[in-house]
């Protein structure tokens, strides 16, 4: 069972993994955004999927509460290591660097901080 913060770690960086491929950038806003209501939640999670309330939090879309709900009960989300997997270790190791290209990457549509041209 993986507890919220957790959780609001593996949507973080779900977001990061669709900034460096590419994907549409409102989806990236969503994994963000779920992961900080996750982080500012006072209730208790487990709690909340319980009730049926998670659906209820604004901002938590249908994809997002599935999501939310697979890595509380299963710790574990494929979605989420499918897109690790498709991502070059080289570049995980890079996202790790303070300060790293991922921003720059992100912006310029690029997948690769290697491909990115300093200004």
């Amino acid at each position: 069972m993986m507890e919220k913060n957790d959780i609001a770690s593996v949507l973080d960086e779900i977001a990061t993994f669709m900034e460096l491929t590419g994907e549409n950038p409102f989806k990236i806003r969503a994994y963000s955004a779920g992961a900080r209501i996750l982080e500012n939640m006072t209730e208790d999670l487990g709690e909340v999927i319980a009730s049926g309330k998670l659906a209820d939090i604004p901002g938590l879309g249908e994809a997002l509460v599935d999501k939310i709900t697979t890595l509380r009960r299963d710790g574990v989300l494929p979605f989420h290591q499918k897109l690790k997997a498709s991502i070059p270790a080289g570049l995980l190791e890079v996202m790790q660097i303070p300060g790293s290209a991922r921003r720059r990457s992100a912006r310029s549509g690029r997948s690769s901080p290697s491909r990115i041209s300093r200004n």
